[in-house]
């Protein structure tokens, strides 16, 4: 995502393919928690949800980047 610069619009673009092409490169990976969570180790389910946080996180940033810099404007 480093490689779309500044511009909130290209990094929220960046960001999409790379969660596209990671779900669909890794379909199992990338549904894990929702279909076997119940089963997994407590350490282990606690490592994907960090993980889905740290996603989380990134999409919000963007946003927020970008509604302070009047690039997104809808409220």
């Amino acid at each position: 995502m480093e490689a779309a610069g500044d511009d909130p619009a290209e990094r929220l673009e960046a960001l999409v393919a790379a969660t596209v092409r990671f779900r669909t490169e890794h379909p199992i990976k990338s549904s894990i928690v929702l279909t076997e969570g119940r089963s997994l180790e407590p350490e282990h389910l606690e490592r994907y949800r960090k993980n889905e946080e740290r996603g989380t996180r990134q999409f919000w940033q963007v946003i927020e980047d970008g509604v302070a810099e009047g690039t997104f404007l809808t409220p």
